[in-house]
């Protein structure tokens, strides 16, 4: 029975010690996750990039939920990296940068600073995709929201893909059809499609044209002196006067040139009113 005893001491006494010794051990780690991280940021101060990203390594090495450790390696990440540039080490650059920051923003969607950043970030080194991917994730958990279907519209027109890019426009002024602004980036949307592509049919040109034109339409009747609105309003009825024009429709070619003529003045008018009344309060 007291060998028993014995043992069962011995036992408590050898866990105990584990136990303290654990605990040292996870202050030791804390010290030093702490020292990483001051290093880290001393260097990021310092715009010694290359040194803090390897500080911050360390750190999520230790601690992997050091969100902020993962956030600030982004941050250094796209502070080395060169837009434009096909070296390897920007590939890297890109590559683990745009990953430390879509780590942090799992658990935090909600940092608009960094939603940002990450956007830039993959519009930067042209990985739209990522980006794609991330927000279309987002949208799942919050399927009615206007700024992540405005974020993945921009991708996507960034990418070249103006037929997604208008889907998501138009999402976005399902659930905001009063909101000027998701109506007139769509009329801006319509112009670019006309303007720049000379080699699209008359037909798909027309369909584009009235798009555009019925688009600002709405964001006029929601904010009549929207200036942007009137100024391309001006611009999209000078292509559908020029299509008009180009299938032999002088009188309705000449027609619209007027309307164009119109809408240009009405945006002077805006605009004369807006730097007089910014004149009056400045």
């Amino acid at each position: 029975m007291r060998s028993l005893l014995g043992t069962g001491e011995r036992l408590i006494r050898v866990l105990a010690v584990m136990g303290c010794l654990a605990l040292a051990l996870t202050g030791c780690t804390r010290l030093r996750i702490r020292r990483e991280m001051h290093e880290a940021n001393a260097f990021y101060k310092a715009q010694n990039y290359e040194e803090a990203v390897k500080h911050y390594k360390n750190v999520v090495a230790l601690d992997p939920g050091y969100m902020d450790a993962w956030l600030n390696m982004g941050y250094a990440y796209r502070a080395l990296f060169h837009p434009g540039s096909e070296h390897p080490k920007d590939a890297t650059y890109a590559s683990e940068g745009i990953a430390a920051l879509r780590k942090y923003l799992e658990t935090n969607p909600e940092n608009e600073t960094a939603r940002q950043y990450f956007l830039e970030f993959c519009t930067s080194a042209a990985r739209h995709d990522d980006a794609i991917a991330f927000f279309e994730q987002e949208l799942k958990r919050k399927p009615d929201n206007p700024q992540i279907m405005r974020s993945l519209a921009t991708l996507y027109a960034k990418k070249g893909d103006v037929e997604q890019a208008m889907k998501w426009w138009q999402r976005w002024t399902q659930i905001e059809p009063r909101n000027p602004e998701a109506w007139y980036i769509i009329g801006v949307a319509s112009w670019e499609r006309s303007y720049k592509n000379p080699s699209i049919g008359s037909d798909e040109r027309r369909k584009v044209i009235t798009e555009g034109i019925d688009a600002l339409g709405k964001a006029l009747e929601i904010k009549p002196d929207y200036f942007e609105a009137l100024s391309y309003m001006n611009l999209i009825y000078r292509e559908k006067a020029k299509l008009e024009a180009t299938e032999g429709n002088s009188a309705g070619a000449g027609s619209d040139y007027e309307t164009a003529d119109k809408y240009m003045k009405r945006a002077l008018e805006v605009r004369n009113a807006q730097q007089k009344a910014q004149t009056k309060t400045g």
